[in-house]
């Protein structure tokens, strides 16, 4: 019965896609990191990833389908991923990763090293080979200064729209909501 309830709990908080945890785990684990870093006054980063552009390397092949091409992306984020990191999908092509002790600039660092990563990989099987272009915005949270975790995912929308608009390479954009 308890690897019963194991399993139930696990697929509530599961993307099935891509094997990552799910909008809802990660709303939930945002709160708790977010309250305990003001409580214990260190610093928490809310990543988010989205895939931009996906271009077939080989015209006349075309590329491969969104869906077989998400698993692999979260791999590539993975890898560059703490365990003490919470990654989720979010939606469609939206990747969040909530990482605690984590200011600003190693948030930047994270997001940029990821960002070179996947532009600079060729994904998918040889017959369909396809390079993926992602954007990431960040909003770093100082001190506890900002507890509500739905504002904190607008703000860090808000920066990856911003990025968005920048050209490539440099499609990263982070804030830091501090105390005045």
């Amino acid at each position: 019965d308890v690897l019963d309830m194991e399993l139930v709990q696990n697929s509530v908080y599961t993307d099935q896609l891509t094997g990552l945890r799910n909008q809802r785990f990660l709303m939930e684990r945002l709160r708790e990191e977010l309250e305990k870093s003001g409580r214990y006054d260190y610093p928490v980063s809310c990543v988010i990833l989205d895939v931009d552009t996906i271009q077939a390397q080989n015209e006349e092949s075309g590329s491969v389908e969104i869906d077989d091409l998400l698993p692999e992306i979260a791999m590539e984020i993975r890898s560059f991923t703490r365990s003490c990191d919470i990654l989720a999908r979010f939606d469609g092509t939206l990747f969040v990763a909530v990482l605690p002790h984590t200011d600003l600039s190693h948030a930047m660092e994270y997001g940029d090293k990821i960002m070179r990563d996947i532009d600079a990989t060729t994904f998918s099987d040889p017959k369909f080979p396809t390079k993926v272009a992602v954007s990431v915005g960040i909003v770093t949270v100082q001190q506890g200064h900002l507890q509500n975790c739905d504002l904190v995912f607008g703000e860090t929308m808000k920066t990856l729209l911003q990025a968005k608009s920048k050209p490539r390479p440099n499609r990263i954009n982070g804030i830091t909501v501090a105390p005045e």
